[in-house]
């Protein structure tokens, strides 16, 4: 999930992951900033990373962990990397006392800018793209419940239930999908069966998949 070091700083702790002020649930991360300053122990190298969105973000590489920073382009070697340098790092959100920081699995210096400019282009369509799928689940949720079973429509032959079953796996955030008990949450009044038997029909005919097990589905395509 590409992010800045504002939405790193501001998010609160859900779990094991973490939610942006906008609303994006995240725990692994890529960020690209400068470099402040390096402090070098024994175990780790912690980078302060500033990408002029807010307060920077603590980076921390462990040395002797197997997924270590590639010191540059050509190089898989643990160099440490120099101050006023710019970076990009991928790794872990975690919180410490209150703090939080970045536990990265891989860094490397930034050699084109033009990475820079991509980074920013690639944080705004994600934000983007969550703020298009959150409107179109709350219209979705606006839809009365007792008209679903009573009509039809003509878009790729489905029923008016298989398309609003379609609907509510289009709109899961989550990376496994969405569950069955969430359709049914959203349909009430909707026989469990019958949502099923819906999801069996749409897996059959090429529109949704199971991900983790036979509960969780998502849409072929967006």
């Amino acid at each position: 999930m590409p992010c800045t070091c504002a939405e790193i700083v501001a998010a609160t702790q859900d779990g094991d992951k973490f939610v942006s002020p906008t609303g994006v649930l995240f725990s692994q991360v890529t960020l690209v900033g400068l470099i402040r300053s390096v402090n070098e122990s024994a175990t780790r190298i912690d980078y302060e990373v500033d990408d002029y969105t807010g307060p920077s973000v603590l980076v921390k590489q462990f040395i002797d962990d197997d997924a270590r920073f590639e010191s540059s382009a050509e190089s898989g070697g643990c160099r440490t990397l120099r101050e006023l340098t710019y970076i990009r790092v991928y790794g872990h959100v975690r919180s410490f006392q209150g703090d939080i920081n970045v536990v990265a699995f891989k860094a490397f210096p930034v050699t084109d800018m033009n990475e820079i400019t991509c980074h920013i282009l690639e944080t705004i369509y994600v934000r983007m793209l969550h703020a298009k799928v959150a409107s179109s689940q709350t219209k979705e949720d606006t839809v009365p419940k007792d008209s679903i079973t009573n009509s039809t429509t003509n878009i790729r032959g489905l029923t008016a239930l298989q398309s609003q079953v379609l609907s509510c796996v289009r709109a899961a955030l989550d990376d496994n999908g969405a569950t069955v008990s969430q359709i049914c949450e959203k349909l009430r009044g909707v026989p469990e069966k019958q949502i099923r038997d819906d999801l069996d029909f749409l897996s059959a005919e090429g529109h949704v998949y199971s991900t983790v097990d036979d509960n969780h589905f998502r849409v072929t395509e967006k």
